[in-house]
């Protein structure tokens, strides 16, 4: 009755301590492994693609700022083409 597949209950407690030990050093050492081998390695990669993103952002700003610089630029020209227009029309006009 204290016996199970020919073992006794305190020889059964030795194994399962045992294979429990076992296994708990492999899922640390392979903890520590996925740790060594893949956290750190991916948190670098975040790392340098939060930078890269904010580089991005910073282009994207500049070039916005530009785009808003050269559109007053070119309706400045467009008002000078516009005055130019009109003044070739009046000199026109002069000459006929």
């Amino acid at each position: 009755m204290h016996e199970f597949l020919g073992l006794k209950w305190d020889e059964w407690a030795s194994i399962i301590v045992i294979i429990s030990t076992i296994l708990g050093a492999f899922s640390y050492t392979g903890k520590s492994m996925l740790k060594r081998y893949v956290k750190e390695p991916m948190d670098g990669i975040r790392d340098d693609l939060q930078k890269s993103h904010k580089m991005q952002q910073k282009n994207i700003d500049a070039l916005e700022k530009r785009e808003a610089q050269q559109d007053k630029l070119l309706d400045q020209h467009d008002k000078m083409l516009l005055e130019h227009g009109i003044k070739i029309n009046d000199l026109e006009e002069k000459i006929k």
